[in-house]
């Protein structure tokens, strides 16, 4: 067993309550450190996961950061998204040549330090300002290869030799420049300022080992990603080399901010407003602003009700209903998808009925069926072919097509509208199954929504009053295909839905699945029974001659 009798740093990931800040704070200064020939270093080395605050000040404070290092002129490295080095062709022949002549292929996974060694002898090393870097440089080496081999998978000699000539090549690119000032000597007056490194974005795994080996060395590490932390949850599940502070408020990845952000001051009366707004509008008392879930996801939990309990629940807001609930970015809407097949022996009981339901607030009434008629070529609906993949719409070709016109939508808006679409392919909504023709049919027929119904969807601020489509069906005309798409979309869109079909025919049944809706079925039937005018029906209510309603004459 060789025994290393060098003098390394001995570094290790300090806690800070205000990383930006702390960073630059010089190593002699840092509580932890101690001086001499095997120096112990606290570095700070973050993962910040997630944007905290707005988007604004997020991406001013990473931009600040950076110009604020950049004063450290060498000792400062950022990377974006990548770790790229040159071509070295004469290091990559060596460590080639190496590998086939040193009989490598018998190599104990064990002894990294044996590795260490032949590389060392090759002269794969860049040559380091002092002796105490150049050993720390293959103790810290020789510490990722044994995380590497203990961490991957079905580990091989293919695998360690890419890693390795990998590792060393970006060694011989980076290293010699980034540490060229840092000096840690005993004797040493002036203060001591390491490295720092800043990775911002996606990274792979060799990268990740990458940045720990540069901590090892005695660098602060920063790793900024607003969406994911996949890679370090693999590489250093137990945040042994690096700590991390992730926000949950996680977004897709932008690039790096170069330019200097516009920001906007708060006033003392905006920052109390924020405040007692945290208080009073949480999401679990009950008590909402305007728009405050708009870019919060929805999900329809369709009520099965009595018809009574119908008749009561659709006058209630979003809120009032029982199964409402408000977790993890997402808005459970009790919603109402039903039909009312049949009459009351007293039609007046009905018409009082249907006028109660017409009456209510945001309600679109629908007495012509089909309501939507085929009106798109053949041309248009072959060509939003392009905006599938693997059978659901590919967001990104949508928004690009000819035929999308929903961009003047909320992108909350238009994000819930495309993933409403997708979740209609794929629930067994439809009593046919969805093939190519059909898949289009959907699609184009909710890009042409029309103007009633996009209002309607527009105006339902999600805890409040749930829009309402209410259809009166009295004769044997069939909904088209495209009415059943709209029903469909509209009750994933958690729109409450009632058809009063006063004949008994089917309608709905013929191609939503009977699952989706309840049916309620009254006493009698009655065929060509047009609506009188609603206005000069006596309200029911103020005829009623019950036990209860004599007692309180």
């Amino acid at each position: 067993m060789m025994i290393n009798i060098n003098k390394f740093i001995n570094s290790f990931p300090k806690s800070s309550k205000n990383i930006f800040d702390d960073l630059i704070i010089p190593l002699n200064k840092r509580t932890g450190f101690i001086n001499g020939k095997s120096p112990i270093v606290p570095i700070y080395f973050y993962r910040l996961i997630g944007i905290f605050n707005n988007e604004t000040d997020y991406y001013t404070n990473i931009k600040n950061l950076n110009n604020s290092l950049i004063s450290l002129k060498d000792s400062y490295l950022t990377f974006s998204s990548t770790i790229s080095a040159k071509n070295n062709p004469q290091l990559t022949n060596i460590f080639q040549w190496m590998w086939d002549n040193y009989k490598i292929q018998d190599f104990d996974f064990k002894n990294t330090r044996t590795l260490i060694k032949t590389f060392k002898e090759n002269k794969l090393f860049p040559i380091l300002n002092n002796a105490l870097l150049n050993s720390s440089l293959e103790e810290s080496l020789n510490l990722i290869l044994e995380l590497y081999i203990k961490k991957e998978p079905s580990i091989n000699m293919t695998k360690l030799k890419n890693f390795s000539i990998k590792l060393i090549l970006w060694i011989n690119e980076f290293v010699p420049k980034l540490f060229k000032n840092f000096n840690i000597s005993y004797k040493s007056i002036t203060d001591i300022i390491n490295p720092k490194v800043l990775y911002y974005g996606n990274i792979k795994k060799h990268e990740g080992y990458f940045l720990i080996f540069l901590s090892l060395m005695g660098s602060d590490v920063i790793y900024i990603n607003s969406k994911d932390d996949t890679i370090f949850e693999t590489i250093d599940k137990n945040n042994d080399f690096s700590k991390i502070i992730n926000s949950g408020n996680l977004i897709d990845m932008k690039p790096f901010p170069k330019e200097k952000l516009i920001t906007r001051h708060e006033t003392v009366a905006f920052k109390a407003s924020s405040e007692i707004e945290k208080i009073l509008y949480t999401t679990n008392d009950g008590l909402f602003k305007p728009w405050q879930f708009e870019n919060y996801n929805i999900n329809p939990l369709t009520l099965k009700t009595t018809y009574d309990e119908l008749k009561l629940l659709w006058n209630e807001e979003c809120r009032i209903r029982p199964g409402f609930n408000i977790e993890n970015n997402t808005v459970y809407v009790p919603n109402l998808f039903a039909k009312v097949s049949g009459v009351h022996k007293d039609i007046n009981i009905y018409w009082n009925e249907l006028k109660e339901f017409k009456s209510t607030k945001n309600t679109l009434f629908i007495h012509d069926i089909p309501y939507i008629k085929d009106s798109y070529s053949r041309y248009d609906l072959y060509s939003l072919d392009y905006c599938f993949k693997d059978g659901l719409v590919n967001k990104e070709n949508l928004l690009n097509h000819r035929l999308y016109k929903f961009s003047y939508l909320k992108t909350s808006l238009q994000n819930a509208i495309i993933d409403k679409i997708n979740l209609l392919l794929k629930l067994p909504i439809f009593n046919t199954p969805i093939n190519t023709d059909f898949r289009l049919k959907i699609l184009i027929t909710i890009l042409n929504l029309n103007n009633s119904i996009l209002e309607l969807i527009q105006k339902f601020d999600y805890p409040f009053e749930i829009p309402k489509i209410l259809i009166y069906h009295n004769n044997n005309n069939l909904p088209s295909t495209e009415d059943s798409i709209i029903l469909a979309f509209l009750n994933l869109m958690c729109f409450d839905i009632v058809i009063f079909t006063p004949t008994g025919y089917n309608d709905i049944e013929c191609n939503i699945s009977k699952h989706y809706y309840d049916t309620y079925k009254l006493e009698k039937v009655k065929f060509n029974l047009n609506i009188p005018n609603l206005n000069s029906i006596k309200n029911f209510k103020d005829r009623s001659t019950s036990f209860w309603s004599n007692l309180f004459k």
